[in-house]
């Protein structure tokens, strides 16, 4: 795939492919068009035209503030998976579907 994309376009298709290849619901798309809001937000602000993985990685920088992955709300980690997923679809033109950890294994990784 192509490096760069005009946000708008490239968020519809990934939209489309979680509607159609992974069978998200209504409400799910939702919150993953939502999350990115804040990605086009940041792209705006900076003057940003295109959307690149490098955009991403920069705003995912931006986002965490100097924090560990561990000290991000519940909420800031969905916003950083969002942004990861349209990334992934950037690079790839796919998207994996990741396996959710139940939250007694998380606890115990952490």
């Amino acid at each position: 795939m192509q490096n760069n994309f005009d946000y708008s376009d490239v968020t519809s298709k990934a939209l489309e492919y979680l509607k159609e290849n992974l069978l998200y619901k209504y409400v799910t798309l939702r919150h993953y068009r939502g999350r990115w809001l804040l990605l086009k937000e940041y792209m705006d602000s900076h003057k940003i035209d295109l959307l690149s993985s490098d955009v991403c990685k920069d705003f995912l920088q931006t986002f965490y503030k100097g924090r560990k992955h561990s000290d991000l709300s519940i909420n800031e980690k969905l916003i950083e998976k969002s942004v990861s997923v349209l990334s992934e679809f950037m690079q790839t033109g796919t998207i994996q579907r990741k396996k959710k950890l139940h939250t007694w294994m998380v606890q115990l990784v952490s």
